[in-house]
């Protein structure tokens, strides 16, 4: 419990000194829900298919953001 108070208070206080942090935090949410909700209309009444779409996306952009790093 230690460890994630620790964690919040740190990044507290990164979004008082940088407030693109703040920014950068609410986007990515944001662009994650945008990216979730085509799918809930398209497929309709099955959410299973929603939501395997969703995990293939976001493993897609892990594989994207972090294979650089790797080699």
């Amino acid at each position: 419990m230690r460890q994630f108070f620790t964690i919040a208070v740190n990044a507290f206080m990164e979004l008082i000194r940088q407030p693109i942090f703040l920014l950068l935090m609410t986007g990515s949410v944001l662009f994650e829900i945008f990216l979730a909700v085509p799918y809930y209309f398209a497929f309709g009444d099955e959410p299973k298919l929603a939501l395997v779409g969703k995990r293939c996306l976001r493993w897609e952009t892990f594989c994207l953001l972090h294979w650089p790093r790797a080699t």
